[in-house]
This record gives C-alpha cells, sequence and structure tokens, in this order.
C-alpha cells in the first residue's frame, strides 16, 4: 500500500494528456467529493468555486491553449507585444509546435521562442475562480454562525488562493493516489479577440482566476523539458 510520501514523490507536473482515453465523470466526481470532505477549509467558508469544463469541451480547450503561450519569446504574442492578437500566426506556430515537439529536431528558435501550456487541453480542466467569503445557503440554513463572517476579512485581497491552493494540492495527491495524472497552471491571459468561457472569470482580472487543474492520463510517450532545479533545503528552512 502506497504511504503519503509514496504518493507525493510519483507526484508531478505533467504537459501532455491522452486525449483519447480518460476517467470517467464519476471517477472525477469522486476525486472532488473526497477533496471537499478532506481538504480544510478556514471556518469552513470557501471563498472559490471549481468550474470543470470535461471531454466535451475539447474544442474549447484548442482555443485556450494559445492563450497559454510561454517561453521566452511569450510577450510578443501577449498584451502590448508586436504580434498580439495575431491568433492564425499563432495558431499555426502551435500546431507545428505540436507536431515536433517530441522530435530530436525541434528547433526552440526557429519557433520563435515560444512553447505553449498544453495541460489546459486535459480532459478535465479545472478552473479555481473566486468567490465571496460567505456561507452557502444551505450552510446558512443549517445554522451558520453569522458572526464569523458578517466581521470577516479578506474579501478583496487575494487571501483566497490560500485555500484554493490547498484544495488544488490536495487534489491532486488524491488523483495520483487512483493513477491519475494532474497537472497546474496559472500561465495564461485573458482576450476578448480569442474569447472562452474558460478565461472569461479573468476578463477584469486575472487574479480571479487562480490558477487551473488538468486531470487525465498522463501521455507519456510526449518528451518535454522539465525545470528541476530546485533550492537546497537550507536556503529555504531557516531554524530560530
Amino acid at each position: 500500500m502506497s504511504t503519503l510520501k509514496d504518493i507525493m514523490m510519483k507526484r508531478k507536473n505533467i504537459k501532455f494528456f491522452k486525449q483519447d482515453v480518460y476517467p470517467s465523470k464519476e471517477e472525477i466526481q469522486q476525486l472532488l467529493k473526497d477533496a471537499h470532505e478532506l481538504v480544510p477549509q478556514k471556518n469552513n467558508l470557501f471563498q472559490f468555486h471549481v468550474d470543470i469544463y470535461g471531454p466535451e469541451h475539447t474544442k474549447e480547450k484548442e482555443q485556450l491553449v494559445l492563450n497559454t503561450v510561454c517561453g521566452m519569446g511569450k510577450q510578443h504574442f501577449r498584451p502590448g507585444g508586436k504580434n498580439f492578437r495575431k491568433y492564425d500566426e499563432l495558431k499555426k506556430i502551435y500546431e507545428e509546435w505540436k507536431q515536433i515537439v517530441n522530435k530530436k529536431e525541434y528547433n526552440y528558435s526557429k519557433w520563435k521562442n515560444v512553447e505553449f501550456n498544453e495541460q489546459v487541453r486535459a480532459p478535465y480542466l479545472l478552473v479555481y475562480t473566486k468567490k465571496l467569503r460567505m456561507p452557502t445557503k444551505k450552510q446558512i440554513e443549517k445554522g451558520f454562525p453569522s458572526y464569523i463572517f458578517e466581521f470577516s476579512t479578506g474579501q478583496k485581497d487575494n487571501s483566497w488562493y490560500i485555500g484554493a491552493s490547498m484544495h488544488g494540492f490536495g487534489l491532486s495527491l488524491l488523483a495520483n493516489e487512483k493513477n491519475i495524472s494532474a497537472a497546474f497552471c496559472k500561465c495564461f491571459f485573458y482576450d476578448d479577440f480569442n474569447y472562452t468561457n474558460i478565461l472569461a472569470p479573468a476578463k477584469k482580472s486575472s487574479h480571479d482566476i487562480v490558477f487551473m487543474l488538468g486531470l487525465g492520463y498522463e501521455d507519456k510517450d510526449t518528451k518535454y523539458y522539465q525545470q528541476k532545479n530546485k533550492p537546497d533545503v537550507d536556503e529555504i528552512v531557516r531554524w530560530k
């Protein structure tokens, strides 16, 4: 039987998911139920929603991936860049990149020093969006004490990131326990010219989506670069 440490060692942020084979909706629902019950939230007040885009949203995810352009040349295709909103050109680069990224002849500079966060095309894409720190209707019906939220702080800052991040990480571990891969993505931008319902909550502010979390089965046949240069533990942990 796997220990918690075994599961944490197995977990990694992957980039490519299988598109033709994926977990059932019921399996994902069970993971979400388990995370809801097991991952703590301050005062049981959830400051986020989890919007789920399943396998039926394939086309929208293919559109979304253009808004995740990354790499050293990403600034040219993002707001303020010389190629901003040239989505036809970006789509062409993406399609070519996708075909050769796994091959030895892949030339990063040839493709304008850009790559893409392909993990947003996961069969199940979970989008963590902002919610006011208020009890739900059912919580109020059960007599949730008003003093807990009436004088609470944190409605306008980014403290909600904490609860969402804890939920996302806990969910990723629960998924890995079931041999379901998980991948986070925070590198994206909203643009009306390439509109998707997925990124709509980020129209006013990119901070209204803390991250997206993809769930599915890893495509192990596609190789890609992973940044593994971590600081030493003594550079982070300071005994006083």
